[in-house]
């Protein structure tokens, strides 16, 4: 059984590195993590007190297959086979529930003594939570959304969430809201891997992220009632925050995005801190806006539907990749081993229908590794001849994190190249090797 906690998670993993505090400021620690954006870091006293900052954890599908107990070549059909048992299980939720008060303490407002939060950039709004699943109860269709959102810190009693507009939160909210309520969530912070995997994975309206938890972990979820009334709490988190967000009250928020440019200024919910709990030897997790974790996290979910998408069409795919120069989000990398003249323009259309925010698709052959820019650019110099082999689409929906998109119109022109090699001596791209 995978463990409920990311502090074991965190203390198993073999590449950890081990920093001593304190940084001297909030950018010194945020340059450690850019220039560390590939290996997991852990941070004792990060600025003098008694705690603990970890990063980059999720920064490898190599500890992604650790976080799901599988091998990597199947880690995108392990995920993918969960998510389809969770659809099947349609609104059950297993559940193991506890009293928070034997494993949390119990706090009353929120500082950088006990959550270690910092600003990331300097052209930030202010020091940012950014490992933050939002739990929220769909009181229409009865089930637990979960959900990944940044949270401004204004306050030891305020923060300003970013809710992406149309998103299940954000639905929850105005709905809300038009009834005259504020919004009552859980926050975690340090939430377990299979959770914040879970949240990062849209899932259709009215199937809780956290029946899937459950479904990676192949066991029930912790929660807790003691907290609200309102619903269960799951607590397999190092902290927790009882909180709502406002219906009436606004503030300025902005930060760096997944591309490291920056999000536009907007005025976003302010969230009103109740209580928060915490475990006794907490960690806190920071995930670097614009890193490989973010990365990872945000688009891995999305190549899991991917290659489901392309399975489902008949197209024997090897394995795809979200490439991370483009976000993990821009441009998809998929190889495939060819059967039909068709399979690459196939893939091509699938990908773009399936992730609709993808602007780019390369596909090749099962012989290049899609997460190896070297291999790509290689089959890009010797597998392109011909004109057919690359399609251009116009006026298709683009993607608000793309900054040469029209954010009026929300569009922009796509593309896919064709590189496999279909009937042709494959003996003439064998790669030298020493024996």
């Amino acid at each position: 059984m995978l463990s409920n906690r990311l502090k074991d998670f965190v203390k198993s993993l073999p590449s950890l590195k081990l920093v001593k505090g304190p940084f001297s400021s909030d950018f010194e620690i945020s340059k450690l993590l850019f220039n560390n954006m590939n290996t997991p870091i852990w941070v004792d006293e990060p600025f003098g007190d008694k705690n603990v900052v970890v990063s980059n954890i999720f920064s490898s599908k190599k500890i992604l297959s650790l976080a799901l107990g599988c091998d990597e070549p199947n880690l995108l059909d392990t995920f993918s086979k969960a998510i389809k048992e969770t659809l099947a299980e349609g609104g059950r939720l297993s559940l193991r529930k506890q009293n928070i008060k034997d494993s949390f303490l119990e706090l009353k407002e929120l500082n950088r003594k006990i959550m270690p939060f910092f600003q990331y950039f300097e052209g930030d709004k202010g020091p940012y939570i950014t490992s933050s699943v939002v739990i929220a109860k769909n009181d229409e269709l009865n089930y637990l959304n979960a959900s990944v959102h940044r949270l401004l810190v204004v306050n030891e009693k305020n923060l300003v969430i970013r809710m992406v507009e149309g998103r299940h939160l954000h639905k929850i909210y105005e709905k809300n809201r038009k009834d005259g309520k504020n919004t009552e969530v859980a926050i975690l912070i340090g939430a377990s891997p299979q959770i914040l995997l879970s949240a990062s994975t849209t899932l259709p309206l009215g199937v809780s992220e956290l029946i899937l938890a459950s479904k990676i972990k192949s066991s029930e979820i912790d929660v807790t009632e003691d907290i609200t009334e309102k619903f269960i709490v799951p607590i397999e988190a190092e902290y927790i925050i009882l909180a709502e967000i406002s219906k009436d009250e606004f503030a300025e928020e902005r930060m760096a995005d997944i591309l490291l440019t920056y999000d536009t200024t907007r005025k976003q919910p302010v969230v009103k801190i109740k209580k928060i709990y915490m475990k006794n030897d907490s960690i806190y997790h920071a995930i670097l806006p614009g890193g490989l974790e973010h990365k990872l996290l945000m688009g891995f979910p999305r190549m899991a539907a991917i290659k489901h998408a392309l399975i489902e069409k008949g197209i024997k795919v090897k394995d795809v990749n979200l490439t991370p120069g483009s976000g993990g989000w821009l441009h998809a990398v998929v190889s495939i081993e060819k059967v039909s003249e068709s399979d690459g323009k196939d893939t091509i259309i699938t990908v773009l229908n399936e992730h609709r925010s993808v602007k780019g698709v390369v596909v090749v052959d099962d012989d290049i590794d899609v997460s190896s820019y070297e291999d790509v650019d290689f089959a890009i110099a010797t597998r392109l001849k011909e004109r057919n082999q690359i399609i251009w689409i116009d006026g298709l929906r683009g993607s608000t994190l793309d900054p040469s998109a029209d954010q009026d119109n929300q569009t922009t022109i796509k593309w896919g190249i064709d590189l496999t090699l279909k009937g042709i001596d494959r003996s003439k791209y064998k790669k030298a090797r020493i024996p």
